[in-house]
């Protein structure tokens, strides 16, 4: 943004609270807002983002308003108006001509100053007014954000927003800038804190297995008695891979995670996983075993509470709880439940939610956990009784990828099943947390972590941030195969790692050739399709 569109969006109310004073010289807030930063214009019934998209930004309305779906319903009643009454829409970057003292001129759809501007497509809906009216009960007006709950988590967008004014502007925030400036002003960062627990709190509640009988009247309700709370970090990286370096082994590790619950305590309420993940272990003659994990929407506590419930069992935890890393919970009152679940909801309701007692192996739990590689969504697992060393997964990654492979045939082992230095991209990927231009990213439609090589400056910060070790700082060749060299006279590096094949048809290149299907890329968690492999590959 140009200066002097940085200098009115400093004197609006919003910014009147962050304190230039907080920032250091080499990095004012006025030169985050300019490289960070972009204003979008939109009229009535444009849609800002859609459920299911991944995008990192930080929005800040400036004038108008914005209303987001609240419930699957309405999420259907968007997906219907769009399909029947749809109608493509644009938003006009830095549109400052009646809001800010007419500094620039509307950018034209096509024209030169759209692409520089950073201008997008959107969809419209030409009449909101039933939806509003119905299910888009919650209205952000001006001088208050949204889309921090997915910035903050790399995750993807909960629920649809669209513009309720002609002439909405809405500051667009990337994540680099955002984090800059949460890291410097309190007021900010209390801001975006409190947003991200009231919105996952409604988020968590709505989209839970627990409450899908509900309607949104019962589900508010019950909001008002649930605690949120934070395990851990966001940034828990550095803190495991010193831990991991430790020579105590995995009771090491798990002491030095963070306790949510212990077995054995007085149980007054339930938990429900929102992000993140926990391990769930039990005391056995003075030694701590696990027994599984749990992820986002997993409930624990449901099944003592139901056991409890009008027999005089003690309501008492029959395991302990420990983020993983870091977690987001919610807790809710055991007498809530019992209001609004126990009596209402059916066995099968209540049994998709309750953690079922894992058959696998003490050992491989142990040891997917320790690694965090309950983490991975798209891990590269190799059973090493079927690898041949033949290389065709490594000659296929380079044949797809300029001739450098993204992954070494490498990594922890249990047993004969090795889980590879390729990435796995993660739940929870903390590489993207600290990149200062946004290189590294989920891609848009797959979701997958990508790296953008045109802005990525080298800098390793993603490298050092990932946990498994999965991403490499590869020197940058020319087309006649020669280094490139700064004027320094060091070596050009940028980060890489595996892409999945994003947009090849027929997936990721190194499952695709190994002769003896002795490679698989998988969700750690998906143990129904590790079983299925290993008895197919046996």
């Amino acid at each position: 943004m140009r200066p002097d569109v940085v200098s009115n969006l400093l004197s609006l109310p919003f910014f009147r609270d962050i304190d230039g004073c907080d920032f250091p010289e080499d990095l004012p807030l006025a030169t985050i807002l300019a490289n960070d930063g972009r204003i979008l214009r939109y009229e009535r019934g444009d849609i800002v983002y859609r459920s299911g998209e991944f995008n990192s930004s930080i929005f800040i309305v400036l004038s108008g308003s914005v209303y987001s779906a609240t419930s699957p319903r309405s999420e259907a009643a968007i997906s219907l108006a769009l399909t029947n009454k749809g109608s493509n829409g644009v938003p006009r970057s830095e549109d400052f001509i009646r809001r800010l003292g007419s500094l620039l001129s509307t950018p034209k759809s096509g024209s030169s100053n759209s692409k520089a501007t950073g201008q997008r497509n959107t969809s419209r809906i030409s009449d909101i007014e039933p939806l509003i009216a119905g299910d888009l009960a919650d209205r952000i007006g001006p001088n208050d954000i949204f889309g921090e709950c997915e910035a903050l988590t790399s995750s993807a967008r909960a629920n649809t927003h669209l513009a309720g004014d002609d002439e909405t502007l809405i500051l667009e925030l990337r994540w680099p800038g955002a984090r800059e400036i949460r890291h410097w002003s309190d007021n900010f960062r209390q801001l975006v804190d409190t947003r991200y627990r009231q919105r996952s709190l409604w988020i968590a509640l709505r989209s839970s297995a627990l409450f899908e009988h509900l309607d949104d009247s019962a589900l508010r309700s019950i909001a008002n008695y649930c605690l949120f709370e934070t395990y851990g970090a966001l940034d828990w990286t550095h803190r495991y891979q010193r831990e991991r370096t430790a020579d105590h082994g995995g009771t090491h590790i798990a002491a030095q995670e963070d306790i949510i619950a212990e077995q054995n305590h007085y149980l007054d309420d339930i938990i429900l996983i929102h992000s993140g993940f926990v391990r769930m272990s039990k005391t056995f003659e003075r030694s701590e075993k696990t027994l599984g994990y749990g992820s986002p929407g997993d409930v624990i506590g449901l099944e003592e509470l139901k056991d409890s419930a009008g027999s005089g069992v003690p309501l008492h935890l029959r395991h302990s709880v420990r983020a993983t890393g870091y977690a987001d919970i919610i807790r809710i009152p055991a007498r809530i439940v019992e209001k609004y679940v126990l009596e209402t909801a059916s066995s099968a309701q209540a049994g998709k939610i309750i953690p079922a007692a894992n058959s696998t192996s003490e050992s491989w739990l142990n040891f997917t956990i320790d690694n965090r590689f309950i983490n991975g969504t798209q891990a590269m697992m190799i059973d090493l009784n079927r690898c041949v060393n033949c290389d065709e997964c490594i000659r296929a990654c380079a044949a797809t990828h300029d001739n450098i492979p993204r992954f070494v045939r490498q990594g922890p082992s249990h047993q004969n099943l090795m889980i590879t230095h390729a990435c796995m991209h993660c739940a929870d990927p903390v590489c993207l947390t600290d990149c200062p231009t946004g290189a590294i990213h989920r891609d848009a439609k797959s979701g997958n972590v990508i790296i953008n090589d045109a802005t990525c400056i080298g800098c390793a910060t993603c490298a050092n941030a990932c946990p498994y070790d999965n991403i490499r700082m590869e020197e940058v060749r020319n087309a006649d195969g020669a280094f490139h060299i700064d004027s320094d006279g060091v070596h050009i590096a940028r980060a890489t790692k595996c892409d999945f094949c994003t947009g090849l048809r027929n997936g990721p290149a190194c499952q695709q050739a190994c002769p003896h299907n002795a490679l698989i890329r998988v969700d750690m968690r998906d143990t129904r399709a590790i079983t299925e492999w290993l008895d197919y590959t046996h």
